[in-house]
């Protein structure tokens, strides 16, 4: 029988704290290497913030946000080894403008970061209007 030359597949969750443990906890569950990137302003303790079934989870690596993307995106990279990062994923609101970022500056599906403001509500609504999604309306 010849050895399986398929490599894991590994994905990087950004703050995985409060549900973002609950997605370290399923991708581990589905076969991937997981990567806990830690941004800046997740102290020690909010780290620990996760629901008890994902107390014990063990990461393929953790990696604390570096100076700049660069030195963040090259972080992960070398975490992951030998994996090749798959997907960056958002684990809590703490990391959205990091997981933006390094999943754009790795040359993976993001939501970029062109629009400054894309976060805002109310721009979401106006870009909403010239596609067809639905979107609810804004309050009167």
């Amino acid at each position: 029988m010849r050895a399986s030359t398929q490599q894991q597949r590994c994905v990087a969750i950004v703050d995985p704290i409060s549900t973002g443990a609950c997605v370290a906890v399923e991708a581990t569950k589905r076969g991937y290497a997981v990567v806990a990137v830690w941004s800046a302003v997740v102290t020690k303790d909010l780290r620990n913030m996760v629901p008890e079934h994902a107390k014990g989870l063990r990461y393929h690596a953790q990696v604390d946000e570096g100076e700049s993307i660069e030195a963040t995106t090259q972080l992960l990279r070398k975490a992951a080894a030998p994996h090749k990062v798959d997907a960056v994923i958002c684990g809590a609101e703490t990391g959205v403008e990091l997981a933006d970022r390094l999943s754009q500056r790795s040359g993976l599906a993001s939501n970029g970061t062109e629009l400054g403001n894309r976060r805002d509500k109310h721009t979401q609504q106006q870009a909403s209007r010239h596609t067809c999604l639905a979107y609810p309306p804004s309050p009167p």
